[in-house]
Order: structure tokens, then sequence, then C-alpha cells
């Protein structure tokens, strides 16, 4: 194919020369959304009964559940919602249990899902996705200027905030990403975790077990490769607010048609940096996300400009 040529290390070199160049405006945009978000998650953190599920794990002997799905009645609930250090009135509904029981290494783990607490759980996700949404907006907003060399000033970060038609559409797309990622992430972790139930019944084949983890791993990749899919509606979304959220998700399909993979290799390249961040509590983020927002950006541009050229793009992502 001939056009221009795209490579990852170009991007990413590109994407850390504007980083350096604008250091103050993307710092500064980088700052106010983690320090947001993170403000976001200690009130969440704080607050009793935010969580719409809750894990524990036990020795067999003290949770004699089998491995499955139970509806616990409502005094069942709460003695179990005290072990996990919660007030016993949040399981008064009852609550929905899953159980995996590993006789071989003698536990028990269980996820419970309260009836009572998922109306304030979906609400407190509800307004965490109101709260949050805007200022996500207006840092990429920011990052699309500085690509541009046009810095915008600090106080339009939350000029999506001002604007209600902004604020829904972001929203809105927002939600349906956050939808998307959860649902398929859960079925491509099917095969895993049939191969992990089945292989904690007494007497199952040991290939059962040593399948779970990889299977389980694979659909986690599986599960962010289609969400990496619709994940350019969220720039295009932001380089041009005017649009509505079924124009940017068309239009970031068809700007993805047949690079869809190269897309979700670039993502997949930040993943180290990430892990090293998530160690340093995240103090790194305030230059790796302005850093893998911006080498995104950059990709999606170069491949649009590639499309429009005569035999259409020429992806070389190393």
């Amino acid at each position: 194919m001939s056009g221009p040529t795209l490579t990852r290390r170009e991007l990413k070199a590109q994407a850390k020369q504007t980083l350096a160049r604008w250091a103050r405006p993307c710092m500064l945009a980088s700052a106010a959304l983690l320090l947001f978000t993170l403000l976001l998650e200690v009130v969440q953190a704080v607050t009793p009964g935010t969580s719409l599920s809750y894990f524990l794990s036990a020795a067999v002997e003290d949770y004699p559940f089998q491995t499955g799905v139970w509806r616990l009645d409502a005094g069942a609930a709460a003695r179990l919602m005290t072990t996990v250090g919660l007030p016993a009135a949040f399981g008064g509904a009852g609550a929905l249990l899953g159980a995996l029981r590993l006789d071989a290494a003698g536990l028990v783990y269980l996820l419970l899902i309260p009836f009572r607490q998922i109306p304030m759980a979906l609400l407190i996700q509800l307004a965490v996705l109101l709260l949050s949404t805007p200022i996500l907006y207006g840092a990429l907003q920011q990052y699309w200027h500085i690509l541009r060399g046009e810095p915008l000033p600090f106080r339009s970060l939350f000029s999506w905030y001002l604007d209600l038609r902004l604020t829904g559409r972001a929203v809105a797309l927002q939600l349906l990403l956050s939808v998307w990622r959860t649902a398929t992430s859960l079925v491509c972790m099917i095969p895993g975790l049939v191969c992990t139930i089945l292989g904690s019944q007494s007497g199952a084949p040991d290939f059962l077990v040593l399948l779970a983890l990889p299977l389980t791993l694979l659909g986690s990749l599986a599960g962010y490769f289609c969400y990496v899919r619709l994940l350019p509606a969220q720039y295009l979304l932001a380089r041009s607010p005017e649009l509505g959220v079924g124009q940017a998700l068309r239009q970031g399909l068809r700007l993805l048609k047949g690079c869809g993979r190269d897309f979700f290799l670039l993502q997949l390249s930040f993943l180290v940096w990430h892990l090293v961040s998530l160690m340093l509590y995240q103090v790194l983020d305030l230059y790796v996300v302005p850093y893998q927002h911006m080498a995104s950006m950059l990709f999606l541009t170069a491949l649009d400009t590639a499309r429009e050229a005569p035999g259409g793009p020429d992806l070389t992502l190393l």
C-alpha cells in the first residue's frame, strides 16, 4: 500500500517531544484530572455502602459453601456483612453470593452482592461518572490543542461542566464505554471462569486448573481489545464537541477499520508504564496519562491523514 508510514516508535517519540515542549500545560491538565479522580476515590472509600460487591476469602471449615451461586436470606447476609466489617443492616434485604471452593487449598472465595446496596451503589457510580467525565474531556481537549501548539487557558479544563449539552454527550459516551468494557470482559472471561469452576470440583482433571489462568488472561486481553475498538470515539468527541455520540462512535469505527490491532498494540505498549506508576502510588501518571493520550491522538490524526492519501494507510507499528 502507498501512503504515509506510521510507526509506534515515531508516534511515541513525537508525543514525548510535545510533552517536553509543553510540560507546564500538560502537567497542569493531568494534575487537575488526577487530583479530582483521587478525591472522588477517597470519598467513595470512606463512605460505607458505596460498593456493589464485597470479596472475602476464608477457610472452608468456616464457610462450607459449595462452588456455585446462592441466594442468602436477610439473616445469613447480615452475618456475612459483619464479617467484612460492614453494618449488618446492609444485608437486611438478603444478598446474592458467588462461591468458589478450592478443597485442595482448604479455601473458599466468596463474592457478596447485598440487594439493599445495589440502588445506592449504582447511584454513587452514576454521581462519580457525572462529576469526573467533564474534567476528563476538558483534559483531552487541552491535549488536542497542545498537539496543535495552541494550549488553552487553565480554566478551559472546566468548560465541559458549564455546557449541559457537552456534559450530556460526554457522560453518555463514557457510560456506554464503561458498560461495553464490563460486558465484553465478562463474556471473554467465561472460558477461564468455567475452567476455574470445573477445576475446583473434587476429582477434576488437573489440566482444567492449569488452563484456568491463561484462559482468564487471554479473556481479559480479548475484552480489552473489544473495548479499545470503541475508544477513538472518546478522542474524537473531545476534539470535535459538536459531534453526537453516535457520530463519534461511527467515525471512530470507520477510522480504525483494518487498523484495530495496531491501535490495540499501541495501548498495550503503555502497560509497563502503568504498572510502574501503580507501584509508585500513581505519581508517574502525571507523565504517563498525557503521554498515552497524546500518542493515541497522534495515531488517529496520522491515520486520518493517511486514509485521505491515495492507496490508504500503511501502518508499521514496531
